[in-house]
């Protein structure tokens, strides 16, 4: 008995050294993988080089390309026509033009200025191959803010490294440097026989400037309506920051009475202009208990650095006919910020009532009129212990964690693709909408040089299936 149980033990040990150096042999081979993929990553960006030859003409051109199209709103189909073309060169095997139709602009979350919309959006998906490691979604806009003239749609490039023209940071030049980290993920494994396991999708819209409109049609449309992804990614114009938490925005039009009278007995009347510091009083005073809201629950995501968090700002007056008048109306348009989190019902409520028993008598009988109009983005919020913001930020171990301080698409994808959305990408911030816009050719290196090995990493990767000819058995 006593030999029969040493024999099983014997033979239990022998199984289990067995398992343990099958796997510390598994361990030992990819890490080798590893190795091998991440030297050719290396090579594919000249690492080692700091003569930028990989940014070589041929390669370069796609972004100048970006850049010379004129794709404010209204104008984006060309720029989406030459999406469609690179998804493919990136690996996309699917592609589909999605249009903003007559149904979502009846949606609840539609929101834009514009009533008609001559372009569509464009999704394109790689292979879903084996369906291990985890799917990963890029979202990136293509519209841009109108330039002052004609000559910020051609590209330039400054002391060697600034790459200027419209859009450049927000955002092709965030499109584009995703495009390298795929191109360059799809030359290693191809060199050493491998493909990604999972499916990476890639998201081209329009509309974000005006308010998001493209993306939610993008979410409620085949194949984004009938897929699940595990993480997106939007490579906004951060400055290598990490914003898991985005605030929201929206549009707000506040109409101020007045009585009119001639400017000579402007005392019979009631000037709606000299009502204008009441409101913005108003105005700034729930500025100031939103943002002592920020500092007592998301501290961590707002900086000191920054004054306001979720700001107040009025951008438009509009009122008087006449200088001999003294003025019946007053209309002032402005933006609000939104807190991650909030509901936009809620701000909007907020709003309201703050404008709704102002301290002035004529005000009290004749409350001025709020409402909101044009574009709404909703916020977008991600816990910053996330696994994806963790995994992501072991590439990136210096970028700090904030909030946006501007509204996204990110929202968008978070409430109707169900997905959770980090914004990060290599532009700069402070020069976006601006004329002298520009994004770093070096800054676009690192970040797609990481990048790049993240997706490895996210997505994984398996040897590619080399059928067995019958006769060779």
């Amino acid at each position: 008995i006593i030999k029969k149980k040493m024999s099983r033990l014997i033979i239990t040990i022998i199984i289990l050294l067995t398992f343990i150096i099958l796997v510390v042999s598994c361990v030992d081979q990819k890490d080798d993988i590893l190795k091998k993929l991440e030297g050719s990553l290396d090579s594919f960006f000249h690492v080692k080089d700091d003569s930028n030859p990989w940014l070589a003409v041929p390669r370069l051109s796609m972004l100048r390309r970006f850049i010379e199209q004129n794709s404010t709103a209204g104008n984006e189909q060309p720029m989406q026509n030459i999406i469609a073309s690179y998804f493919k060169s990136l690996g996309a095997t699917d592609l589909y033009t999605i249009p903003i139709s007559k149904n979502v602009q009846q949606h609840a979350a539609f929101s834009s200025p514009h009533s008609s919309f001559s372009a569509s959006n464009v999704i394109g998906l790689t292979p879903l191959h084996e369906g291990t490691g985890r799917s990963l979604l890029f979202n990136a806009h293509i519209d841009v803010v109108p330039a002052e003239d004609a000559s910020q749609f051609v590209p330039r490039i400054v002391d060697g490294d600034k790459f200027m023209g419209r859009g450049t940071s927000d955002m092709k030049g965030g499109l584009f440097a995703v495009g390298l980290a795929l191109e360059a993920v799809h030359s290693a494994l191809s060199t050493h026989g491998y493909h990604l396991t999972n499916r990476v999708g890639l998201m081209s819209v329009i509309e974000e400037e005006s308010g998001g409109a493209g993306s939610l049609a993008s979410c409620l449309s085949p194949p984004l309506s009938t897929l699940s992804f595990d993480a997106a990614l939007i490579p906004e114009p951060t400055d290598f920051k990490f914003f898991p938490s985005q605030q929201g925005s929206l549009w707000f039009r506040i109409s101020i009475p007045g009585i009119a009278a001639h400017g000579a007995t402007r005392y019979h009347g009631v000037s709606a202009i000299e009502k204008i510091p009441i409101v913005l009083s108003a105005l700034h005073s729930l500025e100031r208990n939103r943002t002592s809201f920020v500092r007592h629950h998301l501290s961590d995501l707002y900086p000191s650095s920054i004054p306001i968090p979720v700001p107040i700002n009025v951008g438009v007056v509009r009122g008087g006919k006449w200088p001999s008048s003294c003025p019946d109306s007053v209309v002032l348009e402005g933006r609000m910020g939104v807190i991650p989190g909030e509901n936009l019902t809620f701000a909007r409520s907020q709003l309201v009532s703050a404008l709704s028993s102002l301290p002035d008598p004529f005000l009290i009988d004749h409350p001025v009129n709020v409402s909101f109009f044009g574009a709404a983005w909703p916020p977008g919020h991600l816990s910053s212990s996330h696994p994806f913001v963790s995994s992501l930020h072991r590439y990136f171990p210096s970028s700090p964690i904030e909030a946006a301080p501007w509204a996204t698409d990110a929202g968008y994808l978070s409430l109707f693709c169900h997905v959770p959305s980090l914004v990060f990408g290599p532009g700069v911030s402070r020069v976006a909408h601006s004329s002298s816009e520009f994004i770093s050719l070096s800054s676009i290196r690192l970040y797609s040089r990481s990048l790049a090995s993240f997706i490895l990493d996210w997505v994984g990767f398996a040897p590619d299936f080399v059928p067995v000819d019958p006769s060779d058995l």
